[in-house]
């Protein structure tokens, strides 16, 4: 139900990344945790780009939003949504 409902968040913010840069939306994060890789879905905020795009990344990146399709780890049972924090 949270994905769903951020679903709109999701695309306006894959459609900022799209229009300011180029590359892919979407880039893998791996994490090790007790002993297990986790490969975490996030926005990509690195690169080169426009510096509308530095300015989108440097938000993301400040109010945690990157880390949204972290979520889809916890859909596919990959990780629960006590192991991931976007507050931290």
């Amino acid at each position: 139900m949270l994905l769903l409902s951020m679903l709109p968040m999701l695309g306006f913010i894959a459609l900022l990344i799209r229009a300011t840069s180029y590359g892919p939306l979407i880039v893998t994060d791996t994490r090790i945790r007790d002993g297990q890789t986790l490969h975490l879905l996030r926005f990509r905020t690195t690169g080169s780009g426009t510096p509308e795009f530095r300015l989108i990344a440097r938000l993301l990146r400040w109010s945690h939003f990157d880390e949204l399709p972290a979520f889809w780890n916890v859909v596919r049972g990959h990780i629960t949504h006590r192991e991931i924090s976007l507050f931290t």
